[in-house]
């Protein structure tokens, strides 16, 4: 795809904290870039929306992030977004910006599953729904379960402790499950949770750790896009609704410097 001659951000895009947490990343393995954060804090969480609340939302975040941050890739830091609705958004982002680019964090997501024989998914209702990472984990032939966390991100949007609520589905896991895949960029903030109530899987598939390199790597493959990156090492953040416990991992994950 060829981008105009002008210098610009890359945008990640999220209800929320998960995004967050996915840029907090991001930007350490890449610290170079200008990024721009938007996260849609009025409408969290995503994973109980309608395919139609989803579209209007993210179109509304893509059209804010393209036209008044001047980004020239964003990112769909949420599992819900780039696997319900992520075809659509790209047949959009192609008709109304030709010249941007739009990654899902899905998509690379199931191409590190590379040793796995069994994967079981943990994520979000609309994205289990999509039924996304089975179909394509299944044409790896890798056998594929699902699981729907319904209350998890909310709880971690809340701060509040998911320990007992993790803990509930303690034999939710077959046996034969030797990979988990966290589909909701939210859970990868209590990985450690998950480590204590499931200590039988050793191999986490995490997304702050696959997607930064999959972006980096992207970006080195096509020195246009690399050309027309902006440089300056800056992050803006923006939200369209008011959260304490956001402000809080705000300023714990990237300093007092970084305001909304």
């Amino acid at each position: 795809m060829e981008i105009e001659n002008k210098k610009g951000n890359i945008g990640v895009f999220d209800s929320g904290l998960g995004g967050l947490w996915i840029l907090k990343h991001i930007k350490k393995f890449s610290p170079e870039y200008n990024y721009v954060f938007y996260g849609d804090q009025k409408n969290v969480p995503y994973g109980i929306k309608s395919k139609e609340e989803l579209l209007a939302y993210t179109k509304e975040a893509l059209t804010f992030l393209y036209e008044n941050e001047n980004c020239i890739a964003v990112l769909l830091a949420c599992n819900t977004t780039s696997t319900a609705i992520y075809s659509e958004l790209k047949d959009w982002v192609k008709e109304n910006y030709p010249d941007r680019l739009l990654f899902g964090i899905a998509h690379p997501t199931v191409e590190s599953v590379k040793h796995s024989k069994s994967v079981m998914v943990f994520a979000t209702h609309r994205t289990v729904d999509s039924h996304f990472y089975q179909q394509a984990l299944e044409e790896k032939n890798i056998k594929t379960y699902e699981f729907v966390l319904l209350e998890l991100a909310s709880m971690i949007e809340r701060g509040e402790d998911v320990s007992a609520y993790l803990d509930h589905h303690r034999y939710i896991i077959p046996e034969d499950v030797d990979s988990v895949i966290l589909g909701c960029t939210h859970y990868g903030i209590v990985l450690h949770v998950f480590r204590e109530i499931f200590p039988q899987i050793t191999h986490w598939l995490v997304q702050e750790k696959i997607t930064p390199p999959f972006l980096k790597e992207y970006i080195d493959r096509h020195p246009q896009l690399e050309n027309r990156i902006s440089k300056d090492g800056e992050l803006r953040i923006f939200v369209s609704g008011k959260n304490p416990v956001f402000e809080k991992y705000l300023k714990d994950w990237y300093g007092e410097g970084v305001k909304i």
